[in-house]
């Protein structure tokens, strides 16, 4: 096989073991038992192509899409600001809560983390892997992939906890696609980052408890 196949393997089967790992984890509840270990061998499975494709600490910055935002484009930074804490305002709308939190608890840093990490794997890694082979399709397979983790996340516990999984599909492919183009145009995962950080602090930010689907 030469170099450039070799390359252009590398290109498909790297995001394709990457999601499969994410997925999996998604898709088994964690907790003792046999499960637990399959939840837990996907993660594993993202966490080594990613230590694979990362080896030196000077590659984390390129290697996430953590470029600097040239001023140019800081209106796009703002944007998906503006669009995080638009869209988390019509969230809370939507589940019949105040358009802002009353206040925030200690769980707004945990809200923060989980946004911040969810926009490192999918739009940072994922998004900026696939652009080697396609700008356009980076963009939806990333919001493909994002929304699928999100819905086997939920789905996975059903069975326990009502949810609206045609709700979610929709929102979180929606504010995904918009994520992924402000990614691409400003060419750093710093500006979904900001949005959805932005998002998850409206949302998730005055809980007094962890909610379900972290500690389930």
């Amino acid at each position: 096989m030469n170099l450039a196949k070799e390359n252009k393997f590398s290109l498909v089967i790297t995001p394709v073991l990457f999601v499969s790992g994410i997925l999996l984890f998604a898709a088994f509840p964690r907790g003792p038992g046999k499960i637990f270990s399959v939840s837990y061998a996907g993660l594993l499975l993202a966490a080594i192509i990613i230590a694979f494709n990362i080896r030196k600490p000077r590659d984390l910055l390129t290697g996430f899409g953590l470029n600097a935002i040239s001023r140019e484009k800081y209106h796009l930074f703002l944007a998906g600001l503006l669009t995080g804490l638009l869209f988390a305002t019509i969230y809370r709308q939507v589940l019949d809560l105040s358009m802002i939190p009353a206040k925030l608890t200690w769980f707004v840093f945990t809200a923060a983390a989980i946004g911040f990490t969810e926009e490192l794997l999918f739009r940072g890694f994922l998004q900026t892997r696939l652009r080697k082979i396609s700008i356009f399709w980076s963009v939806v397979l990333a919001t493909l992939s994002h929304t699928a983790y999100k819905v086997l996340l939920f789905a996975a516990l059903r069975p326990v906890f009502e949810v609206n999984l045609l709700f979610l599909l929709f929102w979180t492919f929606t504010c995904g696609l918009i994520f992924g183009i402000l990614k691409e145009r400003s060419g750093s995962t710093l500006t979904p980052a900001a949005g959805h950080v932005a998002f998850d602090i409206l949302v998730y930010g005055d809980r007094a408890l962890i909610p379900w689907w972290i500690w389930a």
